[in-house]
């Protein structure tokens, strides 16, 4: 039988509620993403909602770097390894590791076969 959910009381803000549940829309996250987009990438970048808290700032060579706050590295994993080749982790290095670890993983399955 699956696990029941628990709600929080009636005086809980929805936005409790969220951060309760979701580790990248709490406003307690543990850790700062650095990453760096391709200057392709910089209009798609500005448009799409990301954090509230997060930073973003075109770069002299027509990136744009962006710093955004997470709680765990699973947390911006998927959104990192969709966009692949026009995005790269600066810091910190437990989420850039976390990448290479995943890109690395991936291409080893296509090697075996």
């Amino acid at each position: 039988m699956g696990t029941l959910t628990t709600w929080p009381d009636s005086s809980a803000s929805i936005e409790d509620a969220i951060d309760a549940r979701y580790g990248s829309y709490t406003s307690q996250c543990r850790h700062v993403a650095v990453l760096q987009f391709h200057p392709d990438m910089v209009a798609l970048i500005e448009d799409e909602r990301w954090d509230e808290a997060g930073i973003g700032e075109r770069q002299p060579d027509g990136s744009y770097v962006l710093r955004i706050p997470y709680w765990e590295p699973r947390d911006l994993l998927p959104e990192i390894l969709r966009l692949g080749p026009k995005v790269r982790v600066l810091e910190p290095q437990e989420l850039r590791a976390a990448v290479v670890a995943h890109l690395a993983n991936a291409l080893q399955s296509y090697d075996a076969s």
